[in-house]
This record gives C-alpha cells, structure tokens and sequence, in this order.
C-alpha cells in the first residue's frame, strides 16, 4: 500500500484480497485467519492516512467454486461462490467510491 499509493492517480483505489477465514475460520485455520483478520483491521485504520481521494479496501471472498474440487475439504460446511460473483466484486470497488470497506463475497 505504501509503495502503490504513490503510483496511482489523485482518484486512484487500492484493493487487497483476504478471505472467509477472517469471518468464518474452520480447524487448523487460526494463522490464515488471523492474517485475513489483520487485513480487514488495517484497511479500516491505513484508510484514513492515506493521501486525499486515494481509496483502500479489501475483497473478502469465500471457497470459489472453480477451487471448490481441490479446496472443499479445507472449507468444511462453507457454500462455494461464483467467479462472477467474486469478479463483480473487485469491479463495484474498483469503479464504486467506497472507503475502507470489507466487501463479503460469500
């Protein structure tokens, strides 16, 4: 983020990537979800001391359904979701106004 920021464009945006585990952690999960959980809280704190009209956010999606056949059982009991969906996710952030946001995908 610190490095991106000065490459973008007044308006510009940064999206980071985390996932369901920050939410929703299943056995044998506790590091994955504490560094899922560790992006959502920076994202909402890094937000704010960023330069003005630059925008941090982070896309949390859940099992994706084209990982689903290798990755299931990592996931127990978690409802795959659609590329699209997760596509249309990063796009609405991407061209949206939003701010330090955690944007759920699952």
């Amino acid at each position: 983020v610190l490095a991106a920021k000065d490459f973008l464009s007044p308006q510009g945006s940064i999206t980071l990537t985390s996932g369901i585990l920050a939410d929703r952690p299943v056995p044998g999960s506790s590091i994955a979800s504490m560094v899922n959980g560790a992006l959502h809280s920076f994202v909402l704190a890094a937000c704010n001391e960023l330069p003005e009209g630059i925008r941090l956010n982070v896309v949390c999606p859940g099992l994706v359904e084209d990982s689903a056949q290798k990755y299931a059982g990592f996931f127990p009991g978690h409802v795959p979701i659609s590329m699209d969906a997760l596509f249309e996710a990063y796009d609405s952030v991407l061209k949206g106004s939003q701010k330090g946001e955690v944007i759920r995908v699952y």
